[in-house]
């Protein structure tokens, strides 16, 4: 009788490794969509991102552990104020950054690294001291944005790793 229960279970096993794996690419698209969900809090709920030329706003990117760029591949960095040179920079930057990220985070596990490449962003990030121009925006955007925004993430994370 005990062969009988034996003969099945390849089959068994195979099916459940095909449900971890959907599981786990759910679980990517669970954290993708967590990511994009802080970005929205921080355009939406002060403080919101600072805003001078938009440059720092359009280093916003998100990477998954696979190499995938879900953010930020589609740069519009303008002119700095105080510097011409400031797009080649940013440009640089922003593909250092994202190597940097899949870097790091690289590995089977579902993962992503989100962030804003701008060599300037810590500095606005912690400014606290500083008056910005845009209504709503401050200092600790990224912070606040993510401190908001938890309870949503963590929702949408686990909506998306229920099994179907």
């Amino acid at each position: 009788m005990a062969y009988v229960a034996w003969q099945g279970l390849p089959a068994v096993v195979h099916n459940l490794n095909a449900q971890i794996m959907k599981i786990q690419g759910r679980t990517l698209l669970g954290l993708i969509r967590g990511a994009a969900i802080i970005k929205a809090t921080m355009d939406s709920t002060p403080p919101t991102i600072p805003v001078d030329t938009g440059n720092m706003r359009h280093s916003w990117f998100i990477v998954t552990n696979n190499g995938g760029i879900r953010a930020g591949r589609n740069l519009n960095f303008v002119p700095g104020p105080y510097n011409d040179r400031d797009v080649g920079r940013l440009n640089t930057d922003h593909s250092k950054a994202i190597a940097e990220a899949v870097s790091m985070i690289k590995g089977k596990e579902p993962a992503v690294a989100l962030g804003f490449s701008a060599y300037y962003s810590q500095w606005v990030h912690e400014n606290v001291g500083a008056h910005f121009t845009k209504p709503g925006s401050g200092a600790k955007f990224f912070e606040a944005g993510i401190k908001n925004s938890t309870r949503r993430v963590l929702m949408v994370i686990q909506s998306e790793a229920k099994i179907r």
